[in-house]
């Protein structure tokens, strides 16, 4: 093909592109039209379409904003909590009623609160808090029980621990006397078994340990809170470790003691944030101090006395004393007086100078009273004292009426006995009650054919001493005798006891007499000195002042050092043995001196 073919084959091909490319539109702008029409037909469903898109997005992002709010509200909730240990709901309270009623702020309120039980118990099986704190979280969460429903109630026995004052306060506080409230814990233990069944903590305890098996921390926490009792058993706790503290040492009772006093610890223990590292963070194990209940401590000290071992109890105490005021707020001071009174009680006598030397540094509001107790104890002698108790019989006597029982031991009692028995009563915050024999004359007289007679004796001396006295003496026959070893083998005898208007009221005396034979009478006075009548020393403010002013009278007795009371003595004396001679001289003319 020459170079005309060439051209005219070019144009072709550009000619047939041209019409091809023009084809192409045409369709083109047909199918756009057809669409055109398609869309102007379908206008109205489409933006039906895009509005509800739009709405669906809308909704999904202000429902995540919502919950995103919701969420946040509530970590600010748990953050308090982690920080401090207390909730501040200010964020959620601030949420509106409009995201309280929603799903998701009812999930929040659920994890919440399954996060704290968990966190609870997990942290009081480490020892690093105490069940008033769980009670007080779980009193708090009260408030999402309606949305909640399973943690509704498992505060019931909030009272027995708020408030703090009450709750730490020693079974003992309501009881006039030591002995009196360890009495009744003795007496209401079996009430307390009885009252908690196959629900005791020990077996709680162990039913505890299954139920952490499941993970059900909301229901450990009603198995820590006894939610499921009527009764709250925690005031029982205490007697029952009282108790089992004053019983016979055993092998069975030491372990059931030991395991009781793991529970009460368990349960009742007290803790609080070391102040080197804040108060506020309860969750540091190494920033908690645990210390013993007070019921815990008075029964580790009554087992130690009774073991003869009173300084185990040492440290827990200075660990009480530096950190129970921490937790309590005004009550605390009230306690240590109750276990200022259990170690006087006790005996625990370096113990007791503690607790009052303590309230002495801490500016503590005190009685005059403490203050010569305290003065009192810093100048005993420990070892004088355990030497009295243990060769010095205390003794313990009703009587009646009708009946003198009088202590003759004072009559061969040195001065330092009586100083060291003076001591011991004030240690024990005891005093003297016995008649004190302080003066003696006995007489064996030669009698015949003697027509023996009490109550003859008795109308003779009466007579007798109202010719000397006038009425400053009354006689009466009253059953009296010597104390031997808390028992009393009366006889009947001529009592002859003081006015008040005698110049020594508190000096009586006790006329005996006793046929030994046909042939021989036995004869004997005692001057008796009655501390209940001592008007001196009743009227003392205290037991120590009390005691002091026995002691001094005692001493003044023994040595004779008021010539006046000697000599009033032996005047009585002389007068009553004048007055037995003249009633012997009825049936014998034989003297009393011979």
């Amino acid at each position: 093909m020459g170079l005309l073919g060439s051209l005219f084959s070019a144009a072709a091909d550009i000619a047939k592109e041209t019409i091809t490319e023009t084809m192409n539109q045409n369709e083109t702008e047909k199918f756009i039209k057809i669409m055109m029409e398609r869309d102007a037909q379908n206008a109205e469903a489409n933006e039906k379409l895009y509005q509800d898109w739009l709405t669906h997005e809308r909704s999904n992002y202000f429902a995540a904003k919502k919950n995103t709010i919701i969420h946040d509200a509530f970590d600010v909730l748990m953050d308090s909590f982690e920080d401090t240990g207390k909730f501040d709901f200010s964020a959620v309270d601030s949420l509106s009623d409009e995201l309280k009623n929603s799903d998701s702020y009812k999930q929040e309120a659920a994890d919440v609160v399954n996060l704290c039980c968990e966190a609870l118990v997990k942290l009081h099986q480490k020892c690093c808090i105490s069940i008033r704190f769980v009670m007080q979280t779980i009193h708090n969460l009260q408030r999402f029980a309606d949305i909640v429903p399973s943690i509704r109630g498992l505060d019931r026995h909030y009272d027995a621990f708020f408030p703090v004052d009450n709750a730490d306060c020693s079974f003992l506080t309501d009881f006039d006397s030591i002995a009196e409230g360890l009495e009744a814990a003795k007496n209401d233990s079996d009430n307390y078994l009885a009252m908690v069944g196959s629900n005791s903590p020990l077996s709680r305890l162990a039913a505890l340990k299954d139920i952490l098996k499941s993970e059900d921390y909301v229901a450990a926490v009603s198995n820590l809170l006894f939610a499921d009792q009527e009764v709250a058993p925690y005031a029982g706790m205490k007697k029952m470790i009282l108790c089992l503290s004053m019983e016979e040492t055993d092998e069975a009772t030491a372990l059931l003691l030991d395991t009781y006093c793991t529970v009460i610890m368990n349960y009742l223990r007290l803790s609080t944030a070391k102040e080197k590292v804040g108060k506020d963070n309860p969750f540091i194990s190494a920033s908690t101090e645990q210390i013993l209940p007070i019921d815990l401590l008075i029964a580790q000290s009554i087992k130690s006395s009774k073991s003869g071992s009173p300084q185990e109890v040492d440290t827990n105490l200075d660990e009480f004393l530096e950190y129970y005021p921490l937790i309590c707020t005004s009550s605390w001071e009230d306690q240590l007086f109750i276990l200022q009174k259990v170690f006087a009680y006790l005996k625990m006598y370096s113990q007791e100078r503690k607790v009052l030397e303590f309230l002495v540094k801490n500016n503590i509001p005190r009685t005059e009273q403490i203050d010569r107790r305290l003065n009192f104890l810093k100048n005993l002698n420990q070892n004088d004292i355990s030497n009295a108790a243990n060769s010095i019989e205390e003794f313990s006597i009703q009587t009646s009426d009708n009946e003198i029982a009088y202590d003759y031991r004072f009559i061969s009692w040195t001065v330092s006995e009586i100083n060291s028995y003076m001591n011991l009563l004030t240690s024990e915050d005891k005093t003297l009650d016995l008649p004190m024999v302080v003066a003696e004359w006995n007489k064996k007289i030669p009698q015949k054919n003697i027509r023996w007679s009490t109550d003859a004796m008795q109308v003779y001396l009466d007579k007798y001493l109202h010719e000397n006295f006038g009425d400053l003496y009354t006689t009466k026959i009253k059953n009296c005798g010597a104390v031997l070893s808390n028992e009393v083998e009366y006889e009947p005898s001529v009592y002859i006891e003081a006015t008040d208007s005698a110049k020594y009221p508190w000096l009586s005396f006790v006329v005996t007499g006793e046929q030994l034979t046909m042939t021989q009478v036995s004869f004997a006075i005692y001057a008796l000195y009655l501390p209940t009548k001592d008007s001196q020393c009743t009227q003392a403010v205290d037991t120590i002042e009390q005691n002091q002013k026995y002691q001094n009278r005692l001493i003044t007795l023994k040595q004779a050092q008021n010539p006046k009371i000697k000599n009033y003595i032996e005047s009585i004396n002389e007068i009553l043995i004048s007055g037995l001679e003249a009633w012997l001289n009825n049936n014998n003319t034989s003297s009393m001196y011979d």
